[in-house]
């Protein structure tokens, strides 16, 4: 994995995560800052019956990656290691938050791998919420093994 890292024309930092080297974007972010937006609001998931924050600041983003329209069990193996790449990438950056274990319910599994598993949280969010857990603890992504980097992203 290979990153290349520019400031957004607002002055935040964007890393942008490839395969290849050399295949970086050094395009500078010229789009013309629009005024700050208003605060965050709290609204109620009728639903879910939960508080979700809405970020203001966030709405007017324009840019998607190219396969943005492709569910992740659809890329390619080499597309979704990239991406466990950069998640393990953007953990490190992250680790010192407080992290957080959950157990599983073999009733919720939905693969169960040598090194790994893929089970539906307890009170997931979504329909179609998944989560990705090596079978040892590990702190953060940056952890995890070459034998479990090369499973996680068959799942």
């Amino acid at each position: 994995m290979h990153g290349t890292v520019t400031n957004l024309a607002d002055g935040r930092e964007l890393t942008y995560y490839h395969v290849e080297a050399g295949t970086g974007r050094d395009t500078a972010d010229s789009r013309p800052l629009e005024p700050a937006p208003g605060h965050s609001e709290a609204r109620l998931d009728p639903v879910a019956g939960d508080w979700v924050t809405i970020a203001a600041q966030r709405q007017g983003r324009t840019h998607h990656p190219p396969d943005h329209d492709t569910s992740f069990a659809d890329l390619p193996e080499e597309r979704a290691r990239l991406v466990l790449d950069a998640w393990s990438d953007r953990t490190a950056a992250l680790s010192a938050l407080p992290d957080a274990a959950e157990g599983v319910d073999t009733r919720r599994l939905v693969v169960n791998g040598e090194r790994g598993s893929a089970f539906v949280p307890f009170a997931a969010r979504r329909p179609y919420e998944v989560h990705l857990h090596p079978k040892r603890r590990v702190t953060d992504l940056t952890c995890l093994d070459a034998h479990e980097r090369a499973e996680l992203p068959t799942f």
